[in-house]
């Protein structure tokens, strides 16, 4: 399915490349007295959608963080973490991240395509190297049997069949964004031939990872009650920690953080295109 809207997509994006991305594709495949209607909506909905997209990636890395900084915190009888972060250090860390990815996104062109090139091995060589060690370091690995049949339901519908579909919704938070290639049209040489090319290698890569990741992942549960009510606020970095360690947990995951603030950043750089574009034809409030 994914792979799907992508190419849907990507052939738009072949024929009209702009940052103004669908909003503006509008244009060219409604009837013409729909138009304004449709491209607004469209605008609108793509606007406030990437801003909350971006929002929530810096939020899930303010979390990342700070449940790192609980993983090297003293650990006391109780089996809880010394450093317990609240809901207000999460948000106004959040906040913080916000900032440096828009002075990030607020670089030329040219030093961003400099960021940009980095990304892309940090992510591949990362993913690859924490599922190697994740499955080295994990003693009690789960079976193949119940990673690939076992469906816990956790939904609190006593419905194994609504939990199912549940798990969907971390597919549709990460494969997402199809158009955000999009936006960088105009900072693109060739945009017409290498921005469906990109968009359609985005889906490729990213879902072959992405099962891998969490395939292993899956494995390397080895009490599924204790990952889940994790003292460091994420089950991810409990596995992580039961993997490697106070010492390799942190290392591990430290690249983890560092690959979804490249995301967040990414992200940023689509939206903030996205809302020039936008401005530029008018569309939001104060754009003269």
């Amino acid at each position: 399915m994914a792979m799907c809207i992508g190419s849907s997509v990507a052939e738009l994006v072949s024929a009209y490349p702009t940052a103004g991305g669908m909003y503006f594709v509008t244009k060219h495949v409604v009837p013409k007295e729909q138009v304004p209607i449709f491209a607004w909506i469209q605008g609108w909905c793509n606007l406030l959608g990437q801003t909350a997209g971006v929002s929530s990636v810096a939020y899930t890395v303010s979390q990342m963080l700070l449940a790192a900084a609980s993983m090297n915190s003293n650990l006391d009888d109780d089996g809880n973490y010394s450093f317990k972060p609240t809901a207000l250090q999460t948000v106004l860390l959040s906040i913080a991240l916000l900032c440096i990815m828009g002075i990030i996104c607020s670089l030329t062109t040219k030093s961003l395509h400099r960021i940009i090139l980095w990304f892309a091995p940090i992510n591949i060589l990362a993913s690859i190297g924490i599922c190697i060690a994740l499955l080295v370091l994990t003693p009690n690995k789960q079976s193949a049997h119940w990673v690939f049949t076992n469906v816990t339901d956790g939904s609190g519908w006593h419905s194994k069949a609504f939990s199912f579909l549940l798990g969907f919704i971390a597919v549709a938070w990460t494969m997402t964004d199809y158009d955000g290639t999009t936006h960088m049209s105009e900072e693109t040489h060739d945009a017409a031939v290498r921005g469906p090319v990109a968009i359609q290698t985005a889906v490729v890569v990213s879902g072959a990872f992405g099962w891998m990741l969490t395939v292993t992942m899956c494995f390397c549960i080895t009490d599924l009650e204790a990952v889940l009510k994790s003292p460091t606020g994420l089950p991810a970095a409990q596995i992580f920690l039961d993997a490697g360690g106070k010492t390799g947990g942190t290392i591990m995951w430290s690249f983890a953080v560092l690959v979804q603030f490249f995301t967040g950043c990414s992200a940023m750089l689509a939206d903030t295109r996205m809302a020039y574009a936008f401005a530029r034809d008018d569309a939001l409030p104060f754009s003269k």
